[in-house]
């Protein structure tokens, strides 16, 4: 059967020119030029001879005036601003098994709709198998690209688990608008109280018996990546069916019911955008609150890798990361791309030591995947 077909409408953020202060420089440095040499006093000119009585010459015809051209100057035009290229329908991603994406340690395509499995062509291969390679000198590593418009994808040590520090935050707080919020069980105006029980309190926002709505640490976890917010969400709201969520959405016993950082392989944290994902595209005014925040995520791998590359791009993120515990080592991201009117999944998870070489790593990982999208269809 064919996956159902539906549209997804996400304001895109926009990116303004900032050449300005180059202009203004120039015009100041123009004004303030040093002034023009002084010009020496010229000779006084003879005076003019008169001669009395002397015939005063006809007058010149005068020219008759020129005419003036009433009409209204008219305005050039602007150039027009080019047309952004409008999204392509995306599939319903809740219809497509993610169990059926291939488990082989080498880098394989893979599909999920009627559609066959993309031929990767060699000079992308070469690209994508030399940058995992080169991040595996640090860590393990497990990716997925999965075109949300055809179901195909590109994989790579799909079920390779690690730490996935604060990655899940972003998925976490999806479930809490989705299950708990659109259902009327809590507002975004809702307040939490910081337990006692807590064993982490005492941070940002971790002060026994302090009290914070749930819109204000549902945004410091997302956009801030914020440990406190996550926890305090967490004492207040598991209690509603957090963990009857996990197991209809991964699988019993996928995910522990211990922890609230929990290890993860890219394709749980594919399974976990794809369930984002389809409830970003609802368009509830709390989903498009919520992928404000995923779109203005402090740290996103996906998003300076392709920037470093120059592709312009939306990406609606939560990254992960750790360094300095081989146990907790974590440079970790996913989240889903929009680009050039396509929508990709894209999940890129591994137990480097968080540090500039691992995310330069990981980010050479994201570039070639993004890279070999026109694969996918």
């Amino acid at each position: 059967m064919a996956a159902r077909v539906t549209r997804k409408r996400i304001g895109a953020t926009l990116l303004l020119p900032a050449a300005l202060a180059a202009l203004l420089a120039l015009g100041c440095e123009t004004a303030a030029g040093p002034s023009a040499p002084a010009v020496e006093d010229e000779p006084a000119a003879p005076e003019e001879q008169v001669i009395e009585d002397a015939p005063a010459p006809d007058p010149e015809p005068e020219e008759p005036a020129a005419e003036v051209d009433t009409a209204p100057v008219e305005e050039p035009e602007p150039e027009p601003e080019p047309e952004p290229v409008p999204l392509r329908e995306t599939l319903d991603l809740s219809t497509l098994d993610f169990s059926a994406i291939p488990t082989a340690g080498e880098l394989t395509t893979f599909s999920l709709a009627q559609a066959a499995a993309p031929e990767l062509p060699a000079e992308s291969r070469a690209a994508i198998e030399s940058a995992i390679q080169s991040a595996q000198r640090l860590g393990s590593v497990s990716v997925i690209i999965l075109s949300c418009n055809t179901g195909t994808g590109i994989a790579y040590s799909t079920d390779t688990s690690v730490y996935g520090a604060s990655s899940f935050k972003g998925p976490y707080v999806a479930y809490l608008c989705r299950e708990l919020v659109e259902t009327g069980q809590i507002s975004l105006a809702s307040t939490c109280t910081v337990s006692e029980y807590d064993p982490f309190f005492g941070g940002t926002y971790g002060h026994v018996g302090a009290q914070y709505s749930f819109q204000t640490l549902a945004e410091a976890t997302v956009r801030d990546s914020d440990n406190d917010a996550f926890r305090i969400l967490h004492m207040n709201y598991d209690g509603l069916g957090y963990y009857d969520w996990l197991d209809r959405t991964f699988g019993a016993g996928t995910l522990p019911r211990v922890g609230y950082f929990p290890h993860v392989s890219a394709r749980i944290m594919t399974t976990a955008w794809a369930y984002v994902w389809d409830y970003l595209g609802s368009g509830t005014e709390t989903a498009a609150w919520l992928s404000g925040l995923y779109a203005n995520t402090s740290v996103s791998f996906i998003r300076d890798a392709l920037a470093s590359a120059g592709v312009e791009a939306t990406v609606y993120n939560k990254a992960g990361w750790y360094g300095g515990d081989p146990q907790y080592n974590s440079t970790t991201d996913a989240g889903i791309v929009q680009i050039d009117g396509s929508t990709y999944l894209v999940a890129a998870v591994s137990n480097m030591s968080y540090g500039g070489s691992s995310t330069a790593a990981l980010e050479g990982v994201i570039q070639a995947l993004v890279s070999a999208r026109s694969a996918l269809g």
